[in-house]
């Protein structure tokens, strides 16, 4: 994980940005691992979307994170006292 004062250097230098997103790929494909998800998230795919297509890598991760807090929530409503 990077230190705060490291981050600035993402926005001036383009290759720290897409190191950044790589790991944030490979961080939601842990997590929909961990909670047996069959949807993975590419960086290759985060990389392209990234400069071309209007900054789509944010909505292609966030569909992503959406995905993970549907099933984390169905699991919460699953076991939650009736």
């Amino acid at each position: 994980m990077a230190r705060p004062p490291d981050r600035w250097w993402s926005q001036l230098i383009p290759i720290y940005g897409l190191i950044g997103l790589a790991r944030t790929a490979k961080r939601l494909n842990q997590a929909h691992t961990q909670v047996g998800s069959s949807t993975r998230v590419s960086p290759v795919v985060t990389w392209l979307w990234a400069p071309f297509w209007f900054s789509s890598h944010t909505r292609y991760l966030q569909r992503r994170i959406n995905i993970l807090v549907d099933i984390y929530s169905s699991r919460a409503t699953q076991h939650a006292p009736a």
